[in-house]
């Protein structure tokens, strides 16, 4: 397994250890799992803007979030940006 180094802002720490409380996962598991929400999240963002600026496609888009493209069209809605669906590459994207 490879490791990330991180050094947290002042007052992560003392947040993290206040969520441990409310969780039943060791320090590690819960710094993972927060780890891959924000790596989800962030995927996320970045593709929104990469297709607001045109330089992805919807499905390109879907493809880096690891989201479905129906659910990228949502998250794409929710920020009030307009978006082609390609009939073809979404039926293959339900086929899949």
């Amino acid at each position: 397994m490879e490791y990330i180094k991180i050094k947290p802002q002042e007052g992560v720490v003392k947040h993290f250890h206040q969520l441990l409380r409310y969780e039943e996962r060791s320090e590690e598991d819960e710094a993972e799992f927060i780890f891959q929400i924000g790596m989800k999240q962030r995927l996320k963002e970045i593709t929104i803007e990469k297709y607001r600026n045109k330089e992805i496609t919807l499905e390109k888009a879907a493809e880096i979030a690891n989201i479905s493209v129906w659910e990228m069209a949502e998250l794409l809605e929710e920020k009030g940006i307009p978006y082609n669906l390609d009939v073809d590459a979404v039926i293959e994207s339900v086929n899949k």
